[in-house]
């Protein structure tokens, strides 16, 4: 017991000694770095297409996250040992008391925590607890869930499951694989709707059209990364034109596509958790809780946000890289080791962000390895041999893919194009700042516990290729953090709250085996019981909440599929039908709306100009686009309604009012939303 309260005090008292020490730090930074945000707002005002009151630069900001990302590894491996080594001169006595008083004032610690972060006020006149949990149905029915739900799920958990998995261990595998299958079906099918949900509402003609309106350019023959085409999101829509090459480009079959990418990414998730997973209880708890609470959840609200650029666009790679990386890891499977090279290079064509993060992530369980099994100098040699064979494949991969855009489109990719995107967030683009109490610091705390396994494991020699992927896993969570420490909206928590509840799954094992499984005195320890008690009611909560909306679920495909494709006569089906009368498939067009992808894929027609209005960043684009709308001869249809471009400071609607107004364009037809133009 005594090496168990030891071990609690090094651990917590590394997280508290790094988290006051960077605060020095930060202190410091603060104080002496000033930087110069002027040549970002000079870039925004002389090159962005884009509103200049929306660039908030934030570099002070993002090299204090750097700082501490970099720093935690290394401190908190020091404090781990430096604290280690003054508790094993402290008498076993001196141990329970400090260890009494660490684990309450840690208790009350993280209660006050939660309090204050989760009693801010957020989007909607509501506290941010009620705005991260609004969507579950254990909380909007809390009295049903705390009197009757949560009770019968301990009642379930610690009588009935362990009894059933002695009787009738068949009965309990196959209820358990029924209930992944069930969600793997919802995920796939609650994802799919049809032109006729589409509206002018920002979460279609923003969100959506963002997406799909490259995607419906790749598939009309125009290649990503050539003659000036670029998009938001990576170059995912060259990936996928070979399958709608078999299928077909439309709404439904693009929506069908991304819900079975989003139903293999959770089984590969799943793949990923099964390896470190101990119980499968909690295996299922964990798997149930992110697919429900981060993805269905957002599927049945009353306005439906499918903001496939989370899910799957950006999690399909760095899911598939986990599961073969803990394949290659736990069961040594050394075949994979090349391919999850390819796959990270690829991962980096198809998104760049989450390329370079899970790359990156992959690189540091590599050396970590190195570190824990060899001498520093055969660990170095090693290091840079990964780090060779990684620039060597890499390399490979962004030739191949290459060649095949000059064999099939005529042109090799302007890699600079892909870059651009990113200059343009890069100096500020619809930045926020992080505040300082807010949920987001209990998902530091959870990536500092799990990069403490690594260093804990370090100082002990107790590295495992459990330990690899326990680290492997906190480093992506550091990394996909990235994404909120730039725009920090509070529904940008959502994006990397997944890492954190499935490393809450695999700390749950721990404890749970340490409190059922191990003999002695370790299973009696308080920690280990507060933490259960802790997260318990949060993974009920999942599936809880999962069963309880199983009709809403229901009531939501039908919907979806069934009631909504009836809608023919206003909006965009209304659009969709004047379109079809005034085009032919594979005509060359130009259409002005802020759906337009939707038009573009329904009609099988080309777009004269390729970026996508939700893509344009610079003046530029939006010369080269108003030139295409004078020169090219082709049919204009102009959406007025529709063609209020977000943050633009080009008026795309009222120059196109102008140019019918001189007469260069002249309209020939309209329906009442949507107008046909034509070059007189």
């Amino acid at each position: 017991m005594t090496s168990s309260k030891t071990d609690f005090l090094a651990s917590w008292g590394a997280v508290v000694l790094y988290t006051l020490t960077f605060v020095l730090l930060a202190c410091g930074v603060v104080a002496i770095y000033h930087p110069n945000l002027q040549p970002a707002l000079d870039f925004a005002a002389r090159e962005s297409l884009l509103q200049t009151t929306e660039f908030r630069p934030e570099p002070l900001e993002k090299n204090l996250f750097v700082l501490a990302a970099v720093t935690a590894p290394f401190l908190l491996l020091f404090f781990y040992r430096l604290l280690q080594n003054a508790l094993k001169k402290c008498a076993p006595k001196t141990i329970a008391y400090f260890y009494g008083i660490s684990l309450t004032l840690l208790t009350l610690g993280l209660l006050a925590l939660a309090l204050a972060t989760f009693s801010r006020p957020a989007p909607g006149d509501m506290a941010l607890f009620q705005y991260y949990t609004n969507d579950l149905y254990a909380w909007r029915h809390p009295i049903l869930y705390f009197l009757l739900g949560y009770p019968l799920f301990l009642f379930l958990t610690l009588y009935v499951r362990p009894r059933l998995s002695l009787k009738a261990p068949r009965l309990t595998s196959a209820l358990q694989w029924a209930w992944y299958a069930l969600l793997l079906v919802f995920l796939v099918l609650l994802a799919i709707f049809t032109p006729s949900a589409v509206t002018d509402a920002a979460r279609y003609s923003f969100h959506f059209n963002a997406v799909f309106a490259s995607q419906a350019q790749a598939c009309a023959g125009h290649a990503l990364l050539t003659e000036g085409f670029r998009n938001t999101y990576g170059l995912y829509p060259m990936f996928l034109v070979p399958v709608f090459a078999l299928t077909g480009l439309s709404v439904v079959k693009f929506t069908a596509l991304m819900g079975v990418l989003l139903a293999l990414t959770f089984a590969a998730y799943f793949g990923f958790l099964r390896l470190l997973v101990q119980s499968r209880f909690i295996l299922l708890l964990g798997i149930t809780l992110v697919a429900y609470y981060t993805a269905l959840a957002q599927l049945i609200t009353p306005e439906p946000d499918p903001y496939f650029q989370a899910y799957p666009l950006r999690t399909i790679f760095p899911a598939l890289i986990l599961w073969l990386g803990a394949l290659h890891v736990m069961k040594n499977v050394r075949s994979l080791y090349y391919p999850i090279f390819i796959l990270c290079g690829m991962a980096t064509l198809w998104n760049l962000e989450t390329g370079v993060i899970i790359s990156a992530s992959w690189w540091c369980l590599l050396a970590y390895r190195e570190i824990s099994g060899e001498s520093w100098k055969n660990a170095a040699r090693n290091i840079a041999l990964h780090t060779l064979k990684f620039a060597l494949v890499f390399a490979l991969v962004v030739t191949a893919y290459s060649l095949l855009t000059r064999l099939f489109y005529g042109q090799f990719p302007d890699y600079r194009l892909y870059l651009s995107t990113y200059t343009v967030y890069k100096n500020g683009y619809v930045m926020l700042p992080m505040p300082l109490l807010h949920p987001w610091n209990f998902l530091a705390l959870a990536y500092a516990w799990g990069l403490l396994q690594g260093s804990r494991a370090l100082v002990n020699r107790t590295v495992t290729p459990r330990t690899l992927l326990v680290v492997f896993f906190s480093v992506l969570g550091v990394g996909s953090f990235v994404m909120y420490q730039g725009r920090s909206h509070d529904a940008g928590l959502w994006g990397p709250s997944k890492e954190v509840f499935f490393l809450l799954t695999i700390f749950a094992d721990d404890a749970w085996s340490a409190f059922t499984r191990q003999r002695g005195c370790n299973k009696r320890l308080p920690h280990t019981a507060l933490f259960l008690a802790a997260v318990s009611p949060l993974f009920c909560a999942g599936i809880f909440s999962a069963l309880g909306d199983l009709p809403l679920m229901l009531a939501t495909l039908q919907k979806n599929l069934v009631d909504t494709p009836k809608i023919t006569d206003v909006g965009v089906p209304r659009n969709l039908v004047f379109l079809h009368q005034h085009t032919q498939p594979g005509e060359e067009v130009l259409i002005i709306s802020g759906n337009q992808g939707v038009y573009y894929a329904e009609t099988q027609t080309r777009g004269a100009y390729a970026t996508g209005f939700t893509d344009m960043f610079y003046f530029k684009e939006a010369d080269a686009f108003f030139k295409t709308l004078r020169e090219k001869r082709v049919k204009i249809f102009f959406e007025p309604g529709a063609s209020a471009f977000f943050y633009s400071r080009v008026d795309f609607a009222k120059q196109v009012n102008d140019e019918i107004q001189v007469g260069r364009l002249k309209e020939v037809a309209e329906n009442g939303s949507m107008h046909l133009l034509v070059h007189p």
